[in-house]
């Protein structure tokens, strides 16, 4: 009997999976791409990726992703470990190539930053980042053409420390491991940074990072003038601004100064205390209400140029509204206008800023004050190394001005290379030469947001001469490097003549003629003669002479006693 051979059709069996939902932070967000021009080697296409870092297989049509809307993902499988590539229908053919794709009706990305995120269809948050175009870190990578990438993906807190610019050639790595993959802890407390009003009139307090949704509830935010303050929840869905609310007005000419403490970030640390001030914004800055009081025009390599200013208004001040003109060295024309901030911020009198493109690297090369006198200048001028120009400017009115030149230094450095200039007094003019030292060898040759190391803040005494100290040593140590002589004028019109004799009376040094302004003239010397020599040790005869065109004058002598050299 022939046996008969039945080919049986083929079965195929197919998988079904079923959805997952995952729990928070096992979708995560690991690469961004918002600004894809000029193209380096990626499509000129916008895209987020996210990456499963569950162990579940997910179907995406249980989600949604939020760029300033909610909108749902399609239909797409994401196994366990892989990535997928969310962007615009009309870019997906242009990504298919790089892996997975999750394409929206529309996707529009900001290029200088945003809140983005993924949440569940129930409205649970699975991840979320607000972005920002500064966590590039300057350079030409902020121009566009490059991803930022996670480092870590299993550190689920959005901290800007964890993500940096892409290192692959192409601009990014959409659908694989980042080029940038690595470990991140956070074991650094948030900063209470600053303050600004909204336009609404919210108070909102601004933090060096996202802090925790249970800060709302643990924090403590008081004031002694206005009570406990209500923590009404997150400012404009960025979860590092804080917004809060008193029970009373604040009063236009009043600053208020806040307590803050228990605040803590995704990871746990916790802010201990904090003093930020706040206010109604003075609308009338009048001159000398923001002052220049350090340069650093030709830093060491790697370190960022700065400028600081201080703050010496008894209202708190919006820097905002305060610009910064570079100007023409010699004709004083305007060459360029900066902004000091793009967003509202508060600021209150003996601030010192410092003011630079990347101010949280100058604490690797100085010691420097708090944190909340960091300035960040997206737009910061460069500073010429032989001479420059600045003023800052008010609704048109200038509130300081001043001019630097190399030659300002103390002339025995043997190089000026890292080293700031000073100014020794902040109740004379920015714009007077003597009032400029080169920073002291003491304080690391510049004290950014601290103190000035020659600063003078010296007693004037009841004589139309005074000076201060009677004895220094002009080494630049940073102790005594400079003596004041204050010359009390008896009205404008005054020229002040200084010269310097020896015991047997051989002149040493001729000063430049001072003109007087009425009342109280500072002048400073560093002991540097008119050879270019610092003068020897030893006691020195001051002439002072003050006279005007109608012949008034009047004479005084007095005894300056130079130092040893201390090193």
């Amino acid at each position: 009997m022939k046996v008969k051979q039945i080919l049986l059709p083929t079965i195929f069996l197919k998988l079904m999976i079923t959805a997952q939902i995952c729990n928070a932070n096992e979708l995560v967000i690991s690469e961004i791409f918002a600004d894809p021009t000029p193209v380096y080697g990626l499509p000129d296409a916008e895209f987020v990726e996210i990456y499963n870092r569950s162990d579940q297989t997910v179907d995406l049509s249980g989600y949604k992703f939020y760029d300033g809307s909610l909108k749902a993902l399609p239909p797409v499988i994401l196994p366990a470990g892989e990535y997928a590539i969310i962007c615009d229908d009309n870019d997906s053919a242009l990504l298919k190539s790089y892996g997975i794709v999750a394409a929206l009706s529309s996707l529009s990305l900001s290029n200088g930053g945003e809140a983005i995120g993924i949440y569940s269809n129930a409205g649970t948050m699975i991840d979320s980042v607000f972005y920002k175009s500064d966590w590039f870190n300057g350079g030409y990578k902020t121009d566009g053409g490059w991803t930022l990438e996670r480092v870590d993906l299993n550190f689920i807190c959005s901290n800007s420390k964890n993500w940096g610019p892409s290192l692959d050639n192409t601009g990014g790595t959409p659908g694989k491991s980042n080029s940038i993959n690595g470990y991140f802890e956070d074991l650094i407390p948030p900063e209470a940074l600053y303050t600004f009003l909204s336009d609404q009139g919210q108070a909102v307090i601004v933090f060096s990072e996202i802090l925790s949704d249970s800060s709302v509830i643990s924090g403590i935010i008081s004031s002694s003038l206005l009570g406990l303050a209500t923590i009404t929840g997150f400012y404009d869905g960025d979860k590092s601004k804080l917004a809060i609310q008193f029970s009373q007005v604040f009063i236009y000419d009043t600053v208020y100064e806040l307590q803050i403490m228990g605040m803590k970030d995704c990871a746990g640390n916790e802010l201990t205390h904090t003093t930020l001030f706040i206010g109604i914004a003075d609308t009338l800055l009048s001159q000398g209400a923001i002052k220049f009081s350090e340069i650093l025009f030709d830093p060491e390599s790697s370190c960022p140029e700065y400028l600081e200013f201080s703050i010496n208004s008894s209202h708190v001040i919006d820097i905002s509204e305060v610009s910064l003109l570079k100007l023409d060295a010699v004709s004083g024309d305007i060459n360029s206008i900066h902004s000091l901030s793009n967003t509202p911020r508060l600021v209150a009198q003996g601030q010192l800023l410092i003011a630079s493109a990347m101010p949280e690297m100058i604490s690797q090369y100085f010691i420097t004050g708090k944190v909340q006198n960091q300035l960040k200048m997206g737009d910061f001028p460069s500073l010429n190394n032989g001479e420059g120009r600045f003023a800052l400017a008010y609704k048109g009115v200038v509130l300081d001005e001043f001019y630097y030149n190399e030659s300002f230094h103390f002339s025995l450095l043997n190089s000026t290379k890292g080293v700031s200039l000073e100014k020794i007094s902040d109740k004379i003019s920015s714009l007077k030469v003597s009032n400029w030292h080169s920073a002291s060898s003491t304080s690391g040759y510049g004290t950014p947001g601290l103190v000035n190391s020659q600063s003078s803040d010296l007693i004037f005494k009841d004589e139309w001469i005074s000076i201060e100290p009677p004895v220094f040593s002009p080494d630049n140590d940073g102790f005594d490097d400079l003596i004041e002589i204050r010359i009390v004028s008896p009205g404008v019109g005054f020229v002040a003549s200084l010269q310097l004799y020896d015991l047997s009376a051989n002149r040493i040094m001729i000063f430049q003629n001072e003109s007087l302004s009425s009342g109280v003239n500072s002048l400073f010397w560093n002991g540097v003669i008119n050879d270019g020599s610092v003068v020897l040790p030893g006691p020195y005869i001051l002439v002072v002479d003050i006279f005007n065109s109608t012949g008034e004058v009047k004479r005084n002598k007095k005894v300056i006693t130079i130092a040893a050299n201390r090193k």
